[in-house]
């Protein structure tokens, strides 16, 4: 919502080819797929992470070997410190910082 009020207010002249030249439809779908790509791109060692196997009738969830590998227990630690800030708090903010002035 927020690039959509920047380009209304910012470029009211290309924000008004927009609306006429684009459907809702496409308009909502440019903004949803890139997030939703970028999203499953930043969760997939979490898929990675476990091996489900079957014992008995049950499953069973195990830590797959490249869960217990020292190097990703690193990496992965350290991104969980970076990922959630960068992506909810910094970069956030420096978007509305350079939409609103």
């Amino acid at each position: 919502i927020t690039v959509e009020r920047f380009i209304a207010v910012c470029r009211p002249h290309q924000y008004r080819n927009i609306s006429q030249t684009m459907s809702n439809t496409k308009r909502v779908m440019i903004y949803i797929i890139p997030v939703t790509i970028l999203s499953f791109a930043l969760n997939v060692p979490k898929f990675l992470e476990v091996t489900v196997t079957e014992h008995n009738g049950t499953n069973e969830v195990d830590p797959s070997d490249t869960r217990r590998d020292p190097t990703y227990i690193f990496w992965y630690t350290l991104s969980l410190i970076w990922h959630p800030t960068l992506t909810t708090g910094i970069l956030p903010f420096i978007g509305l910082v350079y939409m609103n002035l």
